[in-house]
């Protein structure tokens, strides 16, 4: 933020306090005018684009530029996110309704992005995560990755396939993103997914299962 304050004539006074309580612009800039210690001056504030802010770092001259909501994946987030190979970690959480409107969260080892504009997870067909999908597709979903990933994505969830032909106790989600928010906190490392460790019988099942995940 920028600001001139410069002492005016008594007569000009009456025209600037003409426009005290409203605001002006000019460009890319907005121009309010102020009144301090009886001088009357102006502010000059620049407009940011959607979708940036700046923060400062610790220094009062230190700034970087942070996205706060997008409306598909970014890259980094996206290639975290796609989980080739049968990777299972980072785990998301997925946040459902509860049909009393209360909201139920679980973690989802399967649930990778397809594109930039699309997840896709396994969940089991007794799970409450499935029955919520079913019932009211709003959903939320929560990734905490290293290298400093934390991200909110707001979406509808479709129930593409119930059951789901490689193994008919699941049932394949995929969701629509509509709004991915920028949850990183300022000047805090991440240095931890969060993750799961799968048994035996689970790791032999996901070996077994996984390429078909990937390859719809």
């Amino acid at each position: 933020m920028r600001s001139s304050f410069d002492k005016i004539g008594i007569g000009d006074a009456v025209l600037w306090l003409s426009i005290l309580l409203s605001w002006r612009f000019r460009s890319d800039k907005l121009l309010k005018p102020i009144c301090r210690n009886g001088l009357i001056g102006v502010c000059t504030l620049e407009l940011k684009p959607l979708g940036v802010f700046e923060v400062s770092n610790g220094s009062p001259s230190a700034q970087e530029k942070r996205w706060r909501r997008l409306e598909e994946l970014p890259p980094d987030i996206f290639s975290t996110w796609t989980k080739s190979g049968g990777k299972l970690n980072p785990s998301s959480v997925v946040a459902t309704v509860d049909e009393d409107g209360s909201p139920r969260t679980a973690p989802f080892g399967s649930l990778r992005a397809v594109n930039p504009k699309l997840l896709r997870f396994l969940v089991h067909r007794y799970h409450n995560t499935l029955a919520n999908c079913l019932r009211d597709p709003r959903v939320m979903v929560a990734l905490i990755s290293t290298p400093n990933i934390a991200v909110s994505v707001r979406g509808r969830a479709r129930v593409v396939l119930n059951p789901w032909p490689p193994d008919e106790r699941y049932a394949l989600v995929e969701i629509d993103i509509e709004e991915v928010k920028n949850d990183m906190p300022v000047q805090i490392d991440i240095h931890t997914d969060i993750s799961i460790v799968p048994d035996g019988p689970f790791q032999d099942w996901w070996d077994s299962v996984w390429k078909h995940l990937d390859e719809m």
